[in-house]
Order: C-alpha cells, then structure tokens, then sequence
C-alpha cells in the first residue's frame, strides 16, 4: 500500500482520470451482466434482477455523489458527481438541447439505414421470457448503462480533466475514449453515432456543470433503443437503398428533422452556456 501511494500521485492525471473514470463505470455496468443473465438463466419469468440492480444503483449513486466513508475522498466524490441544484432555465435549455441534438442523430443513424448497406443485429429471440419480465428487464438495463457512463465518463474522467486541462480537450478525450468503450458493438459506421452521443452528453456535462441533465437523456434514449432499437433499425434497413429507388416521404422527414432539430440543438445549447455561466454565478459557483 505505501508503495502505491507513492507511485499513484506520479501518474499523470490523464491516465489516473481515465483509469477512475472506466473503473467508476465498470462498478456500475458489470454487476448487471451477472444480474441480468442469472435471471434469464434461473427464472425469466420473473424479473427479480430489476430490483437488485436497483438496489445496487441506489447504493452506487449514493456513495459516488458524496455520501458515506472515507471522509477523506468526500470533497472529491462531489465534486466529481457534479450534482449541483439547477435552476429551472439550465434545465430546460439543457433538456432542449441535448434532447434536439440526440433527435438529430438518431435521424441520421435512419437516413443511414436508407443510403448505406449496414449489417443490422435481428431482434433477440425472446420468446422464452415473458413481455412482462422482458420489458422491465430492458427499461433497468438501461438505467444500468446510462447511469454509470455519465458517472464514470462525464463525471469522474471528465471533470478533472477539465480544471486541469481546456474543456474542450477534456471533452474530446472523454469522448475519444467513450466511443472506443462501444467497440464490442462492432466496426461499422454506428459506431460514430456512439462518438457523437458521447459528444453531445460531454458537452451537456460540461454546460450545465452536473451529470443530472444527461443522465435523464441518456437513460430515455437508451430506453427507446433497448426496447426498439433493433426491430425500427431492421425495419429501415430492409427498405429499398435510397440511391437505386429516390427519396420517398420517409427519408424526407428523416432529413427535414436531422437538419431541423440540428439547428434547434445548437441554439439551445448556445442558449444553456449563457443561463448555466450567470446562474452558477448567481450561486457562487466558482468557473471550470
């Protein structure tokens, strides 16, 4: 132990950031996977890994926001949380853009369906698990991704990196290594669409200054694509390639909203930057 208390100081923090942050986010995520396929293993009819995870994600977010011991790494957790009161202004235009901007990319991922031949996972057979047990098995699965990835990446990697380096190093770091994280999705062109997720809630992190905005979002988007994803992307995807049979009314819209809520999104987020700097001001909180 003295040893290590030695050597881990002379790291540079760029790799202790990145090591807490990816282990911060496996402490969430991994007990889950065990979860999660005892259940369907055991008993699929009954979804009792939901409230187990539950109770692990309670205990999860409580300690990591401040709470319990050691009194030493309290400050610390905190501040790496970001879990500061918002005003109703900075929750809005934080819901607003990074709602629009995420919008805007899920669009994107459908108009690429449409102009590029992409190998799409077919919906799991799960027909040995009852819609009962499987919905609320999908819904905790995604609380027990979002919530540790904004934790982890946005929060405990993230928020160091930006006091001691620019912010928009920090972010791209982040976000670098948080698309890197999705490589076992597999090498194709979504998972750019995980780079630019992963953009977009760094950026909202960074805005509003806490983790709370961008967990909602990323848990309510990563909801529609556990319990949908795969059967809406197979449903584009099986559609003619735009190239060889034109624009139909459907890749229309897809375009009208990339483009639309695109451009909405990034009002907004100018909009956030301005309320968070004179609210967190307003508060006595000091700058990033």
């Amino acid at each position: 132990m003295p040893s290590f208390r030695k050597f881990w100081p002379n790291l540079p923090l760029l790799v202790r950031a990145s090591l807490i942050g990816l282990l911060v986010t496996a402490a969430g995520e991994f007990p889950w996977v065990v979860l999660a396929r005892a259940n369907v293993r055991l008993s699929p009819s009954f979804p009792w890994a939901v409230v187990a995870m539950g109770a692990w994600l309670y205990f999860y977010v409580k300690y990591l926001s401040g709470t319990g011991r050691p009194l030493a790494t309290r400050a610390a957790r905190v501040q790496s949380f970001r879990s500061r009161t918002l005003s109703k202004q900075v929750w809005l235009w934080s819901l607003a853009g990074g709602g629009l901007a995420a919008m805007s990319l899920i669009a994107l991922e459908m108009l690429v369906l449409r102009m590029v031949r992409v190998p799409v996972a077919q919906a799991a057979q799960t027909s040995p698990i009852p819609i009962y047990s499987l919905l609320p098995l999908a819904v905790m699965g995604a609380f027990a991704s979002a919530i540790p990835e904004e934790v982890g990446f946005r929060g405990y990697m993230q928020a160091p990196l930006e006091r001691r380096y620019h912010p928009a190093f920090a972010i791209l770091f982040v976000t670098l290594l948080f698309g890197l994280s999705h490589l076992a999705h597999g090498l194709s062109v979504f998972l750019l669409f995980d780079f630019a997720f992963g953009l977009v809630y760094g950026v909202l992190a960074y805005c509003a200054r806490s983790l709370l905005p961008g967990i909602l979002l990323h848990c309510a988007f990563d909801i529609v694509l556990f319990v949908a994803g795969s059967h809406i992307a197979a449903a584009m995807a099986a559609r003619p390639i735009t190239w060889s049979s034109g624009a139909d009314p459907l890749f229309l819209v897809f375009s009208v909203v990339f483009l639309l809520f695109g451009g909405c999104a990034v009002y907004a987020f100018r909009n956030l930057a301005g309320t968070a700097r004179v609210s967190h001001a307003a508060a006595g909180v000091p700058p990033s």
